[in-house]
Order: C-alpha cells, then structure tokens, then sequence
C-alpha cells in the first residue's frame, strides 16, 4: 500500500465528519496491512501502523507480539566481538648456569589432614509440561475471512470456504496460478489452533476439479509462527466426499487471533488457471469429556450438487480441452483501475483512496473493454495506451443497455454516484 495510501486511511480514522462505514472500512484495511508487515518481517513498520487503529480488535496484542519478535530480531543480528589472539611475548634467553649442588636439610614427612567437600545436593529436572488433554472430534473454528483476491465475489467469494459445501470453492483472482494470493482469518478472540482441515482444488465434480488448478504447497501464518502444508498425492473421492477432507495435525496446538494462508506453489488445470479451495478451516478440540459429550457434528458436508450444462461453471466435457499454453495471454491487472469490474461488484469503500482522475477512468474503462471510443481526447489517448483498447464502436452507435452485464450496469452506477457525491 502507497504511503498516501496509507495517510489518507489514517485521516479517516480520526476524521469525525466521516461516515462510520468509510472509517470501518478504513479501519480494516490499515489492519490488513499491519497484518502483512508482520507477515514480511517488518515488525517496525507493524507497530506503527497497529498504533494507528487505538483498541480496533487486538491491535494492542499485535503491538506487544510484535516487539517482541523484533527484540528477538535484534538480539539475533548483534555482531559477534571479533576474537583476537595474543601476540606471543618473547623472553630473552637466560645464559646457561651451573649451579653449585647444594644440600638441603631432611624436611620430615607430614600427613595431610583430610579435607571434607560439602555435599552437593541432588538435583532433579523440572518436569516437561504436560500436553493438554483434547476429547471428541475436531471443532472448526469460526471467524471473519478474507482474501487477496477472487475470480467472482458472488461465485467464488473467500466465504464459500467455510460454507460446508464442497460444490463451492474459493478461486484466487489474479493472473496465473496465483502463488502469493493469500486468505486472512481474524478469530473474535484468541484461539487454540490444532491443526487445520481442507479440500484443495474445486470439488463440484471429477470433471471440474480437473479443470482448474490444485494448490500443491500452502503457508500457514499464525500470529507469526509459519507452517509448511503440503498437500502430496491428495486424490478427492466423489462418491463420499467425507472422505475428501484432508487433515493435518500441527507438532503443538497455537493460540492466536489471526491466521493467514499462502499459495506458495499450484498444480495448474487442464483448462484453468486459477487455483481453487472448496473447503478449508482451522479446527480446535473440546478440553473436558463434559464439552466433548455435549459437542454435536459439525463438519457435515452436502453432497455436490451438479449444475446443469446450461449454466455450469465449467464448460461441457464434449469440449476438447485446450492447455495453458493455448490459452491467450490475458492483460496485466496494472492495466485496469479494476480488472475485473466485468465480473463481481465494486463496493463503494473500494472508491475512498481513488481520486478524480481515476474515477473516471474506473467508470470508462468498463466501456472501453467493449472497444467503446471516446470524444474526449485525454480518454482517447489513455486508452489507446494499453494493450487491451480495440476501439471500434461509436458513442453513437454503443448501447449500453445491451452489451453491459449485471456487474457492469452495477459498477458503473455505484462509480458515478460517488463521483457525484464528492462534488
């Protein structure tokens, strides 16, 4: 995030006049951000933007965890004193004497008195802690998600992770197998995490699971301790997908308020790039037979229902499938204000940091992506800039009312009337 960026979302936090809706959006995202920093390492940088939120969550816990990752950084990176060698002293040599043989008087013998050592008392190690009793099945822990990004917030929004349904899935949003996109928990209060539970790949059906990308090798950050996840010869069973469900224990149980998971490496799909989840929690366990005995299921699955042809997801099997390297190259998202306007909905917090400027080229560029020219030569000359304009098609001759999708109309209504609110 922009140093600007980040100075326009502190203003509003302490900007009166602002509405409560712009100042928890930017509340959330100046916590996002802190979250990253200590995700990086940056744990100067953390605490300075946690000071910002005062008691929004556990930005105070962030604070006191976060210095004392930095001391231990601190303490780590002091250089060592560089050793040094004494310079060996030389003595000049004595001559050599004779000396004359002399004759000591008998000294007598003495029998030394025996000395007494005080007992030294035994010792014994102080017992390793126990580990804590866990009783019944695993426990999924609730909490509000987030993510990066997403191909489709309505059909592939971050809460389709924890929605119980393994015909749904989480899809990363960017260009290419999405390494790096990630997905935050934030937990109402601290938690004891044991480990956590998953359906990589999107679980609909074979068909599509094979179609999209699997993750391979996941991140795990909790409170700032990471964990590798490996996800090796991981095959789905369609006919019960209770057995799909993919758990893995972690060495020690974790307590933190916040967890974020990584892409770090995808399988790629034989006809998608972009790497899906259907499922995946942090999961907890009852700590007394009395919680346990009172526990009811809650990891209950629905079974994956199939969409019809006409309106799947995926794109009929009589279809041969094409490779990646078939596919054409799409734009870079540093082309757009909003790649992806065309397919899910811009809330109108989104708009707060943009200015005028950018606005406008947010509203227009839904246009231009339907080859849409423009009158105005400063547009014109934007457009034509990036790789993606084709203008063909008239203001004239353009009709909105039947090129626009539902996100498209939406979009460039939400982006006008804000445009019109701030003059």
């Amino acid at each position: 995030m922009k140093r600007w960026m980040m100075g326009f979302l502190a203003a509003l936090l302490v900007l009166g006049s602002v509405p409560a809706q712009a100042q928890d959006a930017a509340r959330q995202a100046v916590y996002d951000r802190a979250v990253q920093f200590v995700e990086q390492g940056e744990y100067e940088r953390a605490i300075s933007t946690f000071s910002m939120l005062g008691d929004y969550l556990d930005s105070a816990e962030q604070i006191a965890h976060c210095q004392e990752l930095l001391g231990g950084v601190q303490a780590e990176t002091q250089p060592a004193a560089p050793e040094t060698t004494a310079a060996p002293q030389t003595q000049p040599a004595a001559p050599e004497t004779t000396a004359a043989p002399q004759t000591q008087p008998a000294v007598p013998e003495t029998t030394a008195a025996p000395q007494t050592q005080p007992a030294v008392p035994e010792t014994t190690a102080a017992p390793e802690p126990a580990k804590p009793q866990i009783f019944g099945e695993p426990i999924p822990l609730a909490g509000q998600i987030s993510a990066s990004s997403y191909k489709d917030k309505e059909s592939f929004g971050p809460e389709k992770l924890a929605d119980l349904n393994a015909a749904t899935a989480w899809a990363e949003g960017v260009d290419g197998l999405g390494e790096k996109e990630s997905i935050t928990w934030i937990f109402p209060q601290p938690v004891k995490i044991y480990g956590v539970a998953l359906m990589p790949g999107y679980q609909l059906d074979e068909t599509t699971y094979k179609a999209y990308s699997v993750p391979k090798e996941l991140v795990l950050n909790l409170g700032g301790k990471q964990l590798l996840c490996g996800i090796k010869d991981y095959k789905p069973d369609f006919k019960d997908i209770s057995k799909s469900i993919q758990y893995v224990a972690f060495p020690e149980a974790v307590e933190t308020s916040y967890a974020t998971v990584t892409i770090r490496s995808a399988t790629a799909g034989r006809r998608y790039q972009d790497t899906c989840i259907s499922e995946f929690f942090f999961f907890t366990y009852a700590e007394t037979e009395a919680e346990a005995a009172a526990q009811k299921p809650q990891i209950v699955y629905d079974p994956p229902v199939i969409i019809p042809e006409t309106t799947a997801a995926v794109p009929p099997t009589t279809v041969a499938p094409t490779t990646i390297a078939e596919q054409p190259t799409a734009p870079a998202a540093s082309e757009f204000i909003f790649p992806d306007s065309d397919s899910r909905y811009i809330a109108e917090s989104e708009l707060y940091g943009l200015s005028d400027w950018e606005l406008r080229i947010a509203r227009n560029e839904i246009y231009a992506r339907h080859g849409r020219k423009f009158a105005s030569s400063d547009l014109n000359e934007y457009f034509n800039s990036k790789s993606w304009y084709h203008g063909t098609i008239s203001g004239d001759d353009f009709d909105e009312d039947k090129v626009f999708n539902d996100y498209e109309t939406k979009n460039r209504d939400t982006i006008t009337i804000y445009e019109r609110s701030r003059k």
